[in-house]
């Protein structure tokens, strides 16, 4: 009758996690199994709990499983990212679930909630810039009876302020329809009657961005506030 082989199963020399099998060699002069460093005859578990490995522990001679969260995890403080490489249970600040939008961690939970005080502040940040950000982009004045561009950055407000001011005729540079930009004479009341565009373009770009954020008062006072209510308020 033949021998049957000997399986001997190996498992790594740091953490002592399973890595293969293989059949054993026999002492040539005892007939018994030879084991090699880091190798047991003992079978590791059959199956294996997900996001588990096994892990022969040489001091007891014994598998067991541990918890694999080896790779990216997240600071549940700060979201941080890193890289994780040991075995077992995590530390109480780090996950190996990925954030959601405007999330906070859910300590009781082990989730990832979403934050609503904390989306509604980004979202008024964004209302805000992007407010600053028309104010300065420029506006439009009929006022030498087509439409021309007017920049608007600060320094140019400044100047139709003053221009304005001046109550004389003046070159004054804008943009025609067909992008050209030069100066071209404006009498004083084609001067103020272009400011007086500028402040209600300035000024509808305020009331647009106090009206967003009169929306996201009202999302802060519903508990059922969502990522997707923050998506529908946009400028």
């Amino acid at each position: 009758m033949p021998k049957q082989d000997i399986i001997i199963y190996h498992f790594d020399s740091n953490a002592g996690e399973y890595s293969a099998s293989s059949i054993a060699d026999l002492d040539p002069i005892e007939s018994k199994p030879m084991l090699p460093g880091f190798a047991t005859l003992i079978p590791p578990p059959a199956m294996v709990d997900a996001g588990k490995v096994a892990v022969f522990d040489a001091a007891s001679d014994s598998w067991s499983q541990l918890e694999d969260h080896r790779g990216k995890v997240y600071d549940t403080t700060t979201l941080a990212e890193s890289m994780h490489a040991d075995l077992g249970v995590l530390p109480v600040n780090l996950t190996d679930l990925v954030p959601i939008a405007n999330s906070a961690w859910d300590a009781a939970a082990k989730a990832w909630a979403f934050d609503a005080g904390k989306a509604i502040a980004e979202r008024a940040t964004a209302i805000n810039a992007a407010c600053a950000a028309a104010i300065v982009g420029g506006f439009s004045s009929s006022a030498l009876g087509a439409a021309y561009s007017y920049d608007s950055a600060i320094e140019d407000q400044l100047n139709l302020i003053g221009a304005t001011a001046a109550n004389i005729d003046m070159p004054y540079p804008c943009t025609d329809s067909a992008g050209v930009k030069a100066e071209i004479i404006h009498s004083a009341l084609q001067i103020k009657t272009v400011l007086d565009a500028g402040l209600v373009f300035k000024s509808t770009q305020l009331s647009k961005a106090r009206a967003l954020k009169v929306q996201l008062n009202a999302l802060s006072a519903s508990p059922s506030t969502s990522q997707a209510d923050m998506d529908s308020i946009i400028w």
